[in-house]
């Protein structure tokens, strides 16, 4: 709790500095459509339950646009920290603006409880503030080795088109490259500078050296461009896998180009096991869909379950102190509506939710990764030469 908030107040103060604006926007909206409809919820339940307190406290939270921009970010922060004077803050969207925020948090004594930032750069700086809700980077497609492998165990190698700047492509690299290399496929790097440029010469490189299969890690319109240009080669890869291609804007843009595209998610609604706590996935659509006219994704699912962490270590800790409710993280796990919560107590990593695997079959996603959570066929990359789907903001960015 904020020192100089020693009494109970009447209110508590969230704060959270998040893209409403830039090329973060539309995640950055997703997680506060979360994050409000978290507030929502608990303050329709009469405030947040503080125990030592012995009442429910309603929730104001406090929001302002870092414009996705790291200057902006550091602003807001400190604004949130030394003026409005938040109990509990909330991290912005993006692993960049993550770390970048991070050291002002600690600096203040302050949580950052971790929504939008999964870079495992985050957990090799031996902060002990950071509370995660998310699978790591690294994690994001260390398990296509094994889904090929079931699959496709004839393709035993892969083109690797990526961004080379910044700490998420390469962790996600990074892990990927591990898992291919025990599993004996060789991967082809081709990495590139956000934004890409002539993307199809690019790939015609790429597909020249590995004709069968092609993964591409950079920011959205990278990915995008790419699998676009894999749909226009004289012989497409049968496979293709893309970073962005967990989002459903991905879809909506390709359209009939996305067909067979593989991506990562963090989150899929009804994909999860039934929540120790919390309103169970189909409750949390329905309310967000009525409350914003769409469907939630992963970072809007990952804001309103951190949420309810929170509410749980409050629980677990009595008070507000920051102290008090990092001791109470470390020790949880539990399951709610965004899977399973459970940190490495050296590092602070998200060690108990799992990531999936997706593929885009006739306009949805489907689940192929784990098994448990779906397990369906893998299918090859199909595109139909038609023209993209609706045209969404460029500026769309995965980090």
């Amino acid at each position: 709790m904020n020192p100089a908030r020693a009494t109970r107040p009447s209110e508590v103060r969230i704060g959270l500095s998040i893209s409403l604006s830039g090329m973060f926007s539309r995640q950055g909206r997703q997680g506060l459509h979360g994050l409000e409809l978290w507030v929502r919820d608990t303050n329709h339940a009469g405030g947040l339950l503080v125990p030592s307190w012995g009442q429910r406290v309603p929730l104001h939270l406090i929001v302002y646009d870092d414009l996705s921009r790291a200057e902006s970010a550091k602003r807001n922060v400190q604004q949130l920290i030394a003026a409005d004077r938040v109990d509990i803050l909330f991290g912005p969207y993006s692993s960049g603006l993550t770390m970048i925020v991070a050291p002002l948090a600690a600096a203040a004594g302050k949580l950052l409880w971790n929504h939008g930032g999964t870079s495992d750069a985050l957990f090799r700086q031996g902060w002990q503030h950071l509370i995660s809700i998310a699978s790591p980077a690294g994690d994001y497609f260390r398990a296509l080795p094994a889904l090929l492998e079931s699959h496709h165990p004839g393709l035993r190698g892969l083109s690797l088109l990526h961004d080379r700047r910044g700490t998420f492509a390469a962790n996600v690299v990074s892990g990927l490259v591990e898992s291919c290399t025990e599993a004996g496929i060789l991967l082809s790097p081709f990495p590139f500078e956000s934004p890409l440029r002539l993307a199809s010469d690019l790939v015609a490189e790429a597909l020249a050296r590995e004709p069968g299969g092609l993964v591409v890690v950079g920011r959205y319109q990278d990915d995008v461009e790419v699998v676009a240009a894999c749909a226009d080669s004289l012989q497409p890869p049968k496979f293709v896998a893309a970073v962005a291609a967990g989002l459903n804007a991905f879809g909506t843009e390709l359209g009939s180009l996305s067909e067979g595209v593989v991506g990562s998610s963090q989150w899929e609604p009804g994909r999860t096991a039934d929540p120790v706590t919390g309103p169970a996935p189909g409750e949390f659509v329905a309310a967000f869909r009525k409350a914003y006219g769409e469907m939630p994704e992963y970072p809007a699912a990952q804001a309103y379950a951190l949420g309810i962490i929170l509410e749980k270590c409050v629980e677990k800790a009595e008070d507000l102190d920051d102290a008090h409710l990092r001791a109470a993280a470390l020790g949880l796990d539990v399951t709610t509506l965004f899977g399973c919560f459970r940190l490495d107590p050296v590092t602070g990593r998200q060690i108990g939710h799992q990531g999936l695997l997706v593929q885009w079959v006739a306009g949805q996603k489907v689940v192929l990764w784990p098994p448990s959570a779906g397990g369906a066929s893998l299918k090859e990359f199909t595109p139909s030469k038609q023209d993209r789907g609706d045209e969404l903001d460029s500026g769309l960015t995965i980090a």
